[in-house]
């Protein structure tokens, strides 16, 4: 990434006849950003989750990682084993609370992320029997950069720098109406 964002406050200003931008310069820059980045899971917007250890009879799971926005994929690591042993996991929408019946290696089918608790949730208690370890692992989207200076260099590759400028020009004409 090499364009900052008041390269594109330059180029979309001529296309507004260089009406006044400043005032809202940083909050269109936020906006137009946020809409991008929000629109699909793009390489550059994506981080691993740090591994969170499963424990016998829990459903329910916290994450760690502060910039966490959605979940792109999540797998069951077995970490015993060497080397380690993967189980895919199926992303849905809502798992309802199941504590009565547990899943072990092998039987792992899907996680959810919970609306009410913000926690990653199996479909059913996990069964650790003692010796295995086994975690959640896997990619999640970041929440949108915060945008606090126009100077600051955009983190999506140079290719995206247009799609910037006309979402940055659709928030300057919604803005400036």
């Amino acid at each position: 990434a090499n364009y900052q964002f008041d390269d594109a406050i330059t180029l979309a200003k001529a296309f507004i006849k260089n009406a006044p931008t400043t005032s809202i310069q940083t909050i269109a820059c936020e906006q137009a950003y946020a809409t991008i980045w929000k629109a699909y899971p793009w390489d550059w917007t994506l981080a691993s989750l740090t591994g969170i250890s499963l424990v016998d009879g829990q459903q329910d799971y916290t994450i760690s990682n502060s910039d966490f926005w959605r979940l792109k994929d999540a797998r069951i690591t077995r970490t015993d084993l060497t080397p380690n042993r993967y189980q895919e996991l199926t992303l849905l929408e809502n798992l309802p609370p199941e504590l009565s019946l547990k899943v072990g290696w092998g039987g792992f089918s899907s996680v959810c992320r919970d609306a009410k608790t913000g926690k990653l949730r199996l479909e059913r208690a996990a069964q650790v029997p003692s010796g295995t370890t086994m975690q959640i692992d896997g990619t999640y989207q970041k929440q949108p950069t915060k945008i606090t200076s126009t100077s600051s260099t955009l983190e999506s590759p140079d290719y995206y720098f247009q799609t910037f400028v006309e979402m940055l020009l659709y928030y300057f004409y919604k803005f400036g109406d």
